[in-house]
């Protein structure tokens, strides 16, 4: 993309076509980062609020549960403050940050060591106890969502390259 950016530099008229270009695609990146704190924060609150709620119900059911809802409470808690660190850098440093480059990486670790284990845990942990309860519902929507709109990147990220791109433009 930087190819289309750079024949823009010629001619005047088209200059500003170019920097009315970047400012829509960093428009577009502070609302992806937008997306990602809000759906990221209710989803580590809710796994917090979850495995407190387990961890103060002292049920037998539960017992062999809690130290993996644990480890992945803590997994989720690290990976929201990683991920807000990376929102904040796309939103700095959008080209030369590595860390930045590898966003995907994370993305996928959120996906599947997070969002999905808390997804599991909490309807394995639901249906051993024979109860819903409303921390249940919350850490299972928020997981859900955060998995979606996980998904919905992956897939916004690939259509979004150009031909011999690796990596998007954010």
């Amino acid at each position: 993309m930087s190819s289309e950016m750079d024949a823009f530099k010629d001619e005047p008229d088209l200059k500003q076509a170019a920097s009315a270009l970047e400012a829509k695609r960093y428009r577009k990146t502070i609302i992806s980062v937008c997306k990602r704190f809000v759906s990221k924060t209710t989803d580590a609150v809710a796994d917090c609020f979850y495995l407190y709620s387990i961890y103060v119900s002292n049920e037998a059911v539960t017992e062999p549960y809690l130290i993996p809802l644990f480890v992945f409470t803590v997994i989720s808690c690290m990976t929201f403050i990683l991920g807000n660190y990376v929102g904040l850098l796309r939103l700095w440093d959008r080209r030369d940050s590595k860390i930045v480059n590898n966003r995907r990486k994370l993305e996928h670790v959120q996906l599947w060591l997070e969002d999905l284990p808390q997804f599991v845990l909490t309807v394995i942990i639901t249906k051993k106890q024979n109860a819903l309860n409303a921390f249940a519902v919350f850490n299972l929507v928020t997981s859900a969502t955060a998995f979606v709109f996980g998904i919905l990147d992956m897939i916004e990220d690939m259509l979004m390259l150009g031909e011999g791109e690796e990596y998007p433009y954010l």
